[in-house]
This record gives structure tokens, sequence and C-alpha cells, in this order.
């Protein structure tokens, strides 16, 4: 499943390839796996930022959108448990905590059935909602703050992702700061109209 993932993409199924194609991807995904949880997290990462760059992510399906087959295999059912959602408990585990550590997910939200707590990612839009900010005003003070890079700058607002509490620390400077109108108004300098 990683090396068909890996080599093929993130929608495609193994039972779909040729001979050729399944050896590639049993070789790729032994040596994914076997470096644990490094190896993982580096697929998952490649497959998020590529999903990142090419489409707008749509909140509550970040994991099914970015992952593909990958979230698909690992996805549980509580009313109807099967084997494999027990032998599998260690592989959805690195997955669900990539996720909760790179998706912006916040209460209300679940991974693989278990509901998330708190808030540690937002994105430009979750924060505009939480804020009333307007996202572009967001984007320049997070990117001006360092909170995130300039290759970020590009991607729409769903899927520029940060750490949820330097963000806040952000808003929270920006809405302590007097206003330059009202700074000029008060000190009797700048244009007068």
């Amino acid at each position: 499943m990683l090396g068909t993932a890996a080599c093929f993409g993130r929608d495609t199924h193994f039972e779909e390839l040729d001979a050729g194609g399944r050896r590639k991807a049993r070789i790729r995904g032994f040596e994914i796996a076997s470096r644990g949880k490094e190896g993982i997290h580096e697929l998952l990462h490649e497959m998020w930022w590529a999903f990142l760059r090419r489409r707008k992510a749509e909140h509550g399906g970040f994991g099914r959108q970015a992952f593909g087959r990958i979230h698909y295999f690992l996805r549980t059912d509580p009313n109807d448990p099967k084997p494999k959602d027990m032998a599998f408990t260690a592989l959805r585990r690195v997955v669900g905590d990539f996720m909760r550590e790179n998706f912006p997910l916040g209460p209300g939200d679940f991974v693989f059935g278990e509901p998330v707590s708190e808030r540690t990612v937002h994105s430009v839009r979750t924060l505009h909602l939480e804020t009333g900010l307007n996202p572009r005003r967001l984007v320049k003070l997070l990117f001006a703050s360092g909170v995130i890079s300039k290759r970020q700058i590009t991607l729409a607002d769903h899927n520029i992702t940060f750490d949820a509490e330097k963000g806040r620390k952000v808003v929270t400077s920006e809405i302590d700061q007097v206003p330059y109108n009202e700074a000029a108004k008060h000190l009797g300098v700048g244009a007068t109209s």
C-alpha cells in the first residue's frame, strides 16, 4: 500500500498493477516501512505537500483527499470492525498522528473515528473564521512574522497551514496595535481632512 502510493500515486490500487508494478511497489513499500515512523512520515509529507500545491483542501476530508487509498485502507467502521482494523493499529496511529500534527483540525473533527480535542494547526481559513480578520491580511501578517514560508503564500487559504499557537499570538499582537489613523489623530500628525 505504501509502495503503491509512493510509486504510482495516491489513488492507485495495488490490484490494478501488473506483475512488474507490484514488484516495484513491494520493494518501495518495504524500503519505506523498514525506516519505521520516519520513512512513513517522509512519504506522508511528500503526499501532503503535493496535494496542497494542486488542490484546494475541503475541510473534513483532508486525509481522504491527501492520502487517497492509504486513508481508505486504514479507515474504520466502529459499527462493523474488521480483523484488519486491529492488524494495522500501529500504522493507523502513525498516519493519524501525522494528520493531527499537520492538518487544520479542531474540536468537532475526527481522525479514524477518534475525536480531536484541541487544535494544534490552523489554516488561514480556520484562523479567519476564528478571528474575523481578512484572509489576505492574515497571510501578510503571518509571513511578516515568520509563521508561514514564502512557498506557502501562493497556496489557497485552506492549504496554508501553521502552528495554531503561533498564529494566535500574531493575531493577538495585531489586534493590540493602535490603528495608524487613530494614532495619527491622537498625536495630531499625518494628513488632515
